[in-house]
C-alpha cells in the first residue's frame, strides 16, 4: 500500500492510497475509491465582510461537539464524525461521516465500507486531514 498526502484545494489535503481511483464530479467534489473503500470529499469556504476570520468552532456550529460520536481539537483544526449504517440489495454499506473545520473553511468527508475492518481506515483517512499551516503526520502501512 502506498500513502500518498493529496491536495484537495482551498489549502486541504488528507492522506489516499495511490491504488484508489480519482474522480472530479461535476459539483468540484472529489470521490477516490477502490473495490472495498470509497471516499467524497467536498470542500468549502466563507467569505466574510472585511476579511474577518470565521473560527472552526464557529464553522462547525459547536458547541454541539458531543452531540457526536468522535471528536478533533488540533492547532488550527476541529472537527466531528459519526458512523452510519445504511444498506442495499448488497448488504449493510458503513459510512463515516466527517466534518473538519479550519479559519473560514470547511471540508466534508464520507468514508464508505462493507466491512467493520475498515473502520480503522475510515478514522485514520479523517485523521489525515490537514489544512495549510498544519503539521502533516506521519503516514502508516
Amino acid at each position: 500500500m502506498d500513502l500518498r498526502h493529496v491536495a484537495l484545494g482551498e489549502g486541504w489535503s488528507l492522506v489516499i492510497d495511490s491504488d484508489f481511483h480519482r474522480a472530479v464530479n461535476p459539483d468540484g467534489s472529489l470521490s477516490a475509491w477502490d473495490d472495498d473503500r470509497t471516499i467524497d470529499i467536498h470542500v468549502s469556504r466563507v467569505e466574510t465582510v472585511g476579511g474577518h476570520l470565521v473560527p472552526p468552532r464557529e464553522m462547525l456550529g459547536m458547541p454541539a461537539h458531543d452531540q457526536h460520536l468522535y471528536h478533533r481539537e488540533e492547532a488550527r483544526l476541529e472537527g466531528y464524525a459519526d458512523l452510519r449504517q445504511d444498506s442495499d440489495k448488497s448488504g449493510p454499506i458503513f459510512r463515516l461521516a466527517t466534518t473538519t473545520a479550519s479559519d473560514n473553511r470547511l471540508i466534508s468527508v464520507w468514508c464508505a465500507f462493507r466491512d467493520m475492518k475498515h473502520l480503522e481506515w475510515a478514522l485514520d483517512t479523517w485523521n489525515s486531514i490537514r489544512h495549510d499551516g498544519s503539521p502533516v503526520p506521519a503516514l502508516h502501512e
